[in-house]
């Protein structure tokens, strides 16, 4: 399930939120030890980052090869396959709470308003990215 449905992409708002959630995966595959990040030039809800394998965790679920010896990355903030995936390696503890009339989705000290986000879907993998973001960077100056 892409986070924006295809007759919605387009606006200046859904295409920031994709680019946000695209920076996202690139920081996490840099922390997970992937290399020669691409960059991509168009944001779109089936927009692919390809990278090179580098020191990759065991489970990687990515697959096939591009001409140029670069796999395409999951899309962690963008579908489930990705998202739990996350959950699993970093073992994080993902709760939805209530604050007032919303509902709050949380894992440590990363929390979203599902209300900010496209649909509670978003709003979950947001928090399962930036969680797994956090966790892996403290791994990393360990």
């Amino acid at each position: 399930m892409s986070i924006i449905a295809p007759a919605e992409h387009g606006t200046a708002q859904q295409t920031a939120y994709l680019a946000e959630a695209i920076a996202d995966e690139q920081t996490l595959a840099a922390l997970l030890g992937f290399s020669d990040i691409d960059k991509p030039t168009t944001i779109g809800p089936n927009t692919t980052i390809w990278a090179s394998r580098g020191k990759v965790f065991a489970g990687y679920l990515g697959s096939g090869t591009a001409s140029t010896g670069k796999i395409p990355l999951l899309r962690w903030r963008r579908e489930w396959s990705g998202a739990g995936e996350l959950i699993a390696r970093c073992k994080l503890d993902v709760r939805q709470d209530t604050k007032g009339a919303g509902s709050i989705w949380s894992s440590g000290e990363v929390w979203a308003d599902w209300t900010a986000h496209p649909d509670r879907d978003s709003a979950l993998r947001f928090v399962v990215c930036k969680a797994a973001i956090a966790h892996l960077s403290a791994e990393r100056a360990a």
